[in-house]
Formats: C-alpha cells, sequence, structure tokens
C-alpha cells in the first residue's frame, strides 16, 4: 500500500515539474523572468548567467571561462592548457612532448630520434649515420683503451693491463685517442706536402697521396728543395719538372737546358741559341751543321725565321761570338770588331769554313746613296757590307728569342 503511495507521489512531482518548465519556457519567449532565485538572470540557478549551470560564464558547463567544454581554460578542448589541440602540453601540436614539430621526442625536429637535426640518426650532424656508433670499448668491463707504448692498450684506472694492438710504426701509423674508452691506429692526415705531378701535395703520415695544396701555373713547377717550403717557382729556360730538373728542350751540358730542341745549337755566351744556316741541318751527334745552306733576298727574310726566332743583330753577334760590341765609323758605318769564325771557338765549333757559310744577312738596316738595305756579315772574315741591291741574296741564320 506505501509503495502504491510512494508511485502517484512521484506522479504528481512530475506532472508539477513538467507544468512548470512549460511556463518558464514560455516566459523566456516573451523575455521576462518569473524564478526567485537570486540571480540577476532569467535562470533557475544562484548565478549571474542566462545558462543553466552554476558558473557565471554563458556556456552549459560548470567551468568559468567561455567556452562549451568542462575544464578551466579558453580553448574549445578538454585539457587544463591554452592550446587549441587535445594533449597537456602547452606547444600547438597534437603529440605529448614539448615542441612544436608533430613527432614524439623532445627535439624541434620533425623526425624520430632525440636529436635537434633533421636525420633519421642519433647524432647532431646533418648525415644519415651515427657517428659514434662504432667507437666502443673494446677491453672487457672496468677497463678502457688508451695509447700507449706504439699501441692500443686495455687500462684499468691508470694502470696498463694488456696490450690489443701494436701500431704499425714502420708504415707511419700513430695511436689516436678517439673517446675516454677507444683509440686507434691510423694514418695521421696532411702530415707533410710534397710535389707530385708539378704541383704541391699533401700526404699523409704513411705516405699516402691525400690532395693537391698548390696548383702551379703557367711555367711553374714545384719544388721541394728546401723541406721547410714546398712551393711552385719559375723555370728557367726549357727545365721542367719538379724542381726544374728535368730538360724538356736541349743543353749540351747536363745543367744546360737553353734550347728548345737539340735542333739548336746552344751558344753559352749569352745563354742563346742559333739555328743552322737555313737550308741545313745539325748532326745530333757531332753537333756540326751539314747540308747546303739555302740563300734569300732581303725581302724573302722577314718571314723566313721560325717561330720564336729572329734574324740576329750586331751586338747579337758580338756577345755571343766573343766579340766588341759594334761602334760607328766616321763614315757612319757599323763596325764589328771580332774575330773570324774561324778564329773564334764558339763560331768555328758550328760553323766550320767548310760548311759553306760565307755572308749572311742581319736585320741592321743601312743607306748608301739614299739606298735603303741591311748590312751583310762576312761568317769567315768578320766583314760588313751594306747591301742594297733588293736582288742578291745571301744565307740566313736565326737567333731563338729569349
Amino acid at each position: 500500500m506505501k509503495q502504491l503511495l510512494y508511485l502517484l507521489l512521484l506522479i504528481l512531482l512530475m506532472t508539477l515539474n513538467s507544468f512548470g518548465c512549460s511556463k518558464v519556457g514560455r516566459a523566456e519567449e516573451k523575455d521576462t523572468e518569473t524564478d526567485t532565485n537570486p540571480g540577476a538572470d532569467g535562470d533557475s540557478d544562484s548565478d549571474s548567467d542566462t545558462d543553466s549551470d552554476t558558473d557565471t560564464d554563458t556556456d552549459a558547463d560548470t567551468d568559468t571561462d567561455g567556452d562549451s567544454d568542462s575544464d578551466s581554460d579558453t580553448d574549445s578542448d578538454t585539457d587544463t592548457d591554452t592550446d587549441g589541440d587535445g594533449d597537456s602540453d602547452t606547444d600547438s601540436d597534437a603529440d605529448t612532448d614539448a615542441d612544436t614539430d608533430t613527432d614524439t621526442d623532445a627535439d624541434s625536429d620533425s623526425d624520430s630520434d632525440t636529436d635537434s637535426d633533421s636525420d633519421a640518426d642519433a647524432d647532431t650532424d646533418a648525415d644519415s649515420d651515427t657517428d659514434t656508433e662504432n667507437i666502443t670499448n673494446p677491453c672487457p668491463t672496468g677497463e678502457h683503451a688508451e695509447c700507449y707504448a706504439n699501441g692500443i692498450w686495455c687500462f684499468a684506472d691508470d694502470e696498463p693491463v694488456s696490450s690489443l694492438s701494436l701500431c704499425n710504426v714502420g708504415l707511419g701509423e700513430e695511436c689516436v685517442q678517439l673517446s675516454p674508452v677507444a683509440a686507434e691506429c691510423m694514418c695521421l692526415p696532411d702530415h707533410y706536402r710534397g710535389c707530385y705531378g708539378g704541383d704541391v701535395w699533401s700526404y699523409n703520415s704513411c705516405d699516402e697521396l691525400e690532395s693537391r695544396v698548390i696548383d702551379c701555373v703557367g711555367d711553374q713547377q714545384c719544388s721541394d728543395l728546401d723541406s721547410e717550403n714546398i712551393t711552385c717557382i719559375d723555370c728557367n729556360f726549357f727545365w721542367t719538372g719538379d724542381n726544374c730538373a728535368v730538360c724538356d728542350g736541349y743543353g749540351i751540358l747536363p745543367e744546360d737546358c737553353t734550347c728548345p730542341s737539340n735542333e739548336f745549337i746552344p751558344l753559352y755566351a749569352e745563354d742563346s741559341c742559333w739555328t743552322c744556316p737555313l737550308g741545313t741541318s745539325i748532326n745530333v751527334d757531332t753537333r756540326v751543321c751539314e747540308g747546303t745552306p739555302s740563300e734569300y733576298q732581303i725581302s724573302e727574310s722577314i718571314d723566313v725565321c721560325p717561330e720564336g726566332t729572329h734574324i740576329p743583330t750586331f751586338a747579337d753577334f758580338a756577345r755571343v761570338f766573343g766579340g766588341e760590341l759594334f761602334w760607328i765609323s766616321a763614315e757612319g758605318d757599323p763596325v764589328w770588331e771580332s774575330s773570324s769564325c774561324e778564329d773564334d771557338a764558339g763560331c768555328s765549333l758550328y760553323f766550320p769554313e767548310q760548311s759553306g757559310v760565307q755572308e749572311i744577312w742581319t736585320s741592321e738596316p743601312c743607306s748608301v746613296d739614299g739606298s735603303n738595305g741591311n748590312y751583310t756579315l762576312d761568317f769567315q772574315t768578320g766583314a760588313q757590307e751594306c747591301e742594297t741591291v733588293a736582288e742578291n741574296s745571301h744565307h740566313i741564320i736565326c737567333m731563338f728569342d729569349q
């Protein structure tokens, strides 16, 4: 009987409640309040907002912020931080670490390792290898490796215990401490400098070629005569190779290399080189010009000498054959004071009388009675003559340009 009474009472209360809510809804539509609570709003709670919860904001949750979630921050998620993601850290990504990337580690890059670079390994450089992974302690527990007595030893505290390996000192290896617990025998890089291929190169301690240090340009060659200053030097004449020690031309004596090839005649008074009279050639064994010299008019002599050579002046002849420099006679003619080729050691060696060389052209201009020409030189007697007849022909010897 009591249960029936309780049931009827419950139905009555629900009916009254439904009737009251309907009136409140109609009152809100008419913008009027019929509540009797102490708040100044139109709802049935005791706060000052218009929602039905007990906080002072205008949303339907029980916290005091203005969003629609149940926490006390100002974002729309359910965590207690002020960012817009759903985790409990203070950054703007959706993971649980304190950085702004999308992985779950504590560094600032977007890979899954714990370093701050953008590769996937655990070292701090930007390559994809792990630099320290091969540096391991090769010794038993409680010991570590150190360089000792030209090799690698295991140490316990500060005392050597056992030898792991010996460095090949004869080859050039040296022990290098890689870490507090590991060491390695290796060839030291850039150990010294040396010449290779005409340039200055670096070598490691095992005498292995590494890299070019100085590029010798033009006629320069590497010189290592001074071990403290391996550098590039300029080679004289036709010397080449390391230390300018290779003659790429010709010289009668080992220390000479004044001519571009053995087809030239080295005359040492001025380190100059001459050709045989054009039309003849030198016998490379006897060093004597052989054959019958050709004759040329002065107009033909301009371009007849090989490239890099020229028709000599009186001064050229005087310097090479030991004569005095030419002087001007009272008549205005130059005079070359020299012995004949037959009496001159250098001249007679290369141009003996039987070679058939007589008068040769010089590049000295001259003039007789208004007629222009060039001086000729009798190679055997030293006599000079101003040749103005264009049709006359003489021999030509060319001198290498130094």
